[in-house]
């Protein structure tokens, strides 16, 4: 009787609140559920429905962030405490996995999932739910750049998406395995096994209702058809996706199958027609709030007017593109906050991370307006210098080399100013706080271990600021070139590590990388550290050869190797990747266990 009174004060209290606020139509049809389960007369199967609708509400509430999101997951956890239903945990973890998701906080939502996975296999739940909650984990684990780990996900969950007679949780199962092998996930682009997924995925639809799965599955096998050149299956399923997108407004369907039908006309250097299917799919995102998607979309926009000559758009478009990137970068740099605050007074921290805004804010300004001026410079001197000689390729190259100096110019001067506001304001600051709390007198035990682990960890703040402003503006680059910035570098690296490096060129680098010369040593400098870190290498060599067109970088060791199938995908590998894939290049890695590993990049100079 206690827990049925509990419930039932419960579900009115959440009731009432939904009464007073405008809600979305699927937490509406889920509370009208939840009424109508109020009126089961058997307490375990009523318990067990009103639960189940009331998780359904939170996870619904979650995605779209209702502001009253944790006042339900709050209510959900007394119900599920109260509840006599064994599999009621793993529906309150996965709501709060969903809340943890949706909010960007991964390591929560990861720790949830993996609760709710366990508790509703413990408690042998409904083989759907199971199957759909290892979908939320291996698209997390996706999303967050780790495919590897997200391709074992779904393999474990597999098996409850096969036995279930609801279908969803296989088709975005089966639906990922093709897109691991159609976007060239790890540089794997196989469009004969892409569609080979795809088409297992055309043969359940009929099974399910779910439209955005349907006109997904169109457009990417229009996709597929296009790349293999069997362009009236291509026209066809376009034709589909675009039609059940329009009808059922799916603008992120609608805008990815036209910017995938602009990438394939591009590669055949149908440069004009591709644009217009670039245009069409930049109208349907530029007023998403979606930062990520509209980021894509610029991108798409900054390629194509390139590729049709009007490089003033290009320009604007390059510009937009690269403050979205800075933004999805300062959305990482949130979350460190956050854990932050976990950990030290809140007020003080709250105070540094709003004088850390600031900054940012007039920081981004300042960069902003730096790439205005430098923009026009640019624009100057291209005028001139077609004003001067003839409208010839030359004239363009040599524009280009202008204006690409002074970009490099730009930045060099821009990381000098940042280097400098680390090492001068920032790193003064933390150096203060150590020595107030190093000035803290008498405390008993336990206190100055606390003390202790703060100071030792302000002191490791200090170093890596440090260490950061010196990688920003390195002087060897300007004074001996890349070539002479790495040999300086493996010469201190030789005289303090177990590991052993050597360089070798073909021949001398050419003096002017210009804007990609930072780039460049960052990821040498990373793979070298992931020698040293992971390695346990005897030797390693750093080659770099130069030719008239491309720059390539191998780094070796004759270290412990690992099994690219089974090994995480750790942050350096993926970080790395992304830098290459910035500058138009190619990553290669080989490696085996107890031989060693080599990494090769290929960037166009």
């Amino acid at each position: 009787m206690h827990n049925q009174a509990l419930l039932t004060v419960l579900f009115l209290l959440s009731y009432a609140l939904c009464a007073i606020s405008q809600g979305s139509s699927e937490i509406d049809k889920y509370l009208q559920l939840v009424a109508e389960n109020r009126l089961v007369e058997d307490p375990i199967e009523r318990d067990t429905l009103v639960l189940w609708n009331y998780a359904s509400i939170c996870e619904e509430m979650a995605r779209v962030q209702d502001p009253r999101t944790l006042a339900y997951l709050d209510t959900l956890t007394k119900m599920s405490l109260a509840s006599n239903w064994p599999t009621a945990r793993g529906f309150y973890y996965r709501a709060y996995g969903r809340y943890h998701d949706f909010r960007g906080e991964t390591t929560q939502a990861l720790d949830y999932y993996d609760k709710a996975i366990k508790s509703l296999e413990a408690n042998n739940g409904n083989t759907a739910q199971i199957a759909f909650t290892y979908v939320l984990k291996g698209f997390l684990l996706s999303n967050s750049g780790f495919h590897l780990e997200c391709r074992k996900v779904l393999k474990q969950g597999m098996p409850y998406a096969q036995k279930t007679h609801l279908k969803n949780s296989l088709c975005l199962m089966i639906d990922w395995m093709g897109d691991y092998y159609y976007y060239g996930v790890n540089d794997t682009v196989d469009y004969n096994k892409a569609l080979f997924y795809y088409k297992q995925v055309e043969e359940i639809l009929p099974q399910i209702s779910y439209q955005r799965i349907i006109a997904d599955n169109h457009a990417v096998l229009s996709g597929c058809y296009n790349n293999l050149g069997d362009k009236e299956k291509a026209d066809y399923h376009f034709i589909i996706a675009d039609s059940i997108s329009k009808k059922h407004n799916l603008d992120f369907v609608r805008s990815a199958l036209y910017s995938d039908k602009g990438d394939f006309l591009t590669e055949i250097s149908r440069h004009n027609e591709a644009h217009a299917f670039f245009k069409k799919a930049y109208d349907i995102g530029k007023e998403s709030k979606h930062i990520e998607f509209r980021s894509r979309r610029e991108h798409d926009m900054w390629r194509s007017y390139k590729n049709i000559g009007n490089f003033e758009m290009a320009f604007h478009h390059y510009e937009e593109w690269n403050w979205m990137e800075d933004s999805l970068a300062n959305q990482e740099v949130g979350l460190k906050y956050a854990e932050l605050e976990k950990k030290y007074d809140l007020v003080k921290k709250e105070n540094t991370i709003a004088s850390l805004k600031t900054k940012e804010a007039s920081s981004r300004l300042k960069y902003m307006v730096l790439l205005g001026i430098l923009s026009l410079v640019a624009l100057v001197l291209i005028i001139r210098k077609n004003r001067q000689i003839d409208k010839s390729k030359r004239a363009l190259i040599n524009s280009y080399k202008v204006a690409e100096y002074a970009l490099y110019e730009g930045e060099k001067n821009e990381r000098s100013r940042i280097a400098s506001e680390l090492h001068d304001n920032v790193n003064s600051k933390i150096a203060a706080i150590k020595w107030q709390l190093e000035s803290i007198g008498l405390i008993d035990n336990e206190q100055q271990k606390v003390l202790d682990n703060s100071i030792g960890m302000i002191e490791s703040t200090y170093q890596d600021v440090r260490q950061i402003s010196h990688n920003l503006v390195p002087h060897e680059l300007e004074e001996v070139g890349l070539q002479g910035a790495v040999e300086s570098l493996l010469v201190k690296l030789n005289a303090s590590n177990d590991t052993q490096f050597e360089v070798s060129y073909d021949q001398k680098l050419a003096g002017s990388l210009t804007s990609k010369i930072y780039p460049i040593y960052n990821i040498t400098l990373e793979l070298i550290n992931n020698v040293l870190r992971h390695a346990q290498a005897g030797k390693a060599k750093v080659t770099m050869n130069q030719n008239p067109t491309h720059l390539k970088v191998i780094v070796e060791d004759d270290g412990l190797g690992y099994d690219p199938e089974v090994i995480e995908e750790g942050f350096g590998i993926r970080s790395i990747q992304e830098r290459v894939k910035s500058l138009r290049g190619k990553l290669n890695i080989e490696s085996i266990v107890g031989r060693g590993t080599k990494v090769e990049i290929l960037i166009p100079v």
